[in-house]
């Protein structure tokens, strides 16, 4: 997802944690971004937990009108290995912590 800010909205602040932005959409009655968090992995695996909502020009975090805030997991190269039990109490862990930042996000976005 690009980084760059293509669009005259630069200075809404970012939710906390964000690490990529896409570019501003078009929308009535405000412009969107995709905002993503950073990826959280597990070791030894290519597991990766990230949060994705949208942000409307304004600042607010979409509440489900475009798309609700999300926690996403993906497999890379999936192979068919599983996790072992060490790992899985990581990805649990990595899911909390996504959890908790989408929270952060919507309970931070302006009213």
């Amino acid at each position: 997802m690009p980084t760059a800010r293509a669009h005259c909205y630069l200075n809404v602040p970012l939710p906390t944690g964000v690490a990529a932005v896409d570019d501003w959409r078009p929308n009535d009655p405000l412009p969107y971004q995709v905002v993503l968090g950073e990826g959280r992995g597990v070791t030894d695996h290519n597991v990766v937990v990230h949060t994705v909502a949208i942000q409307f020009a304004d600042g607010r975090i979409d509440d489900g009108r475009i798309k609700a805030p999300t926690v996403t997991i993906s497999h890379a190269g999936y192979n068919g290995r599983g996790l072992s039990s060490t790992q899985a109490r990581e990805l649990a862990a990595r899911l909390l912590e996504a959890a908790d930042e989408l929270d952060g996000w919507i309970g931070t976005s302006l009213p």
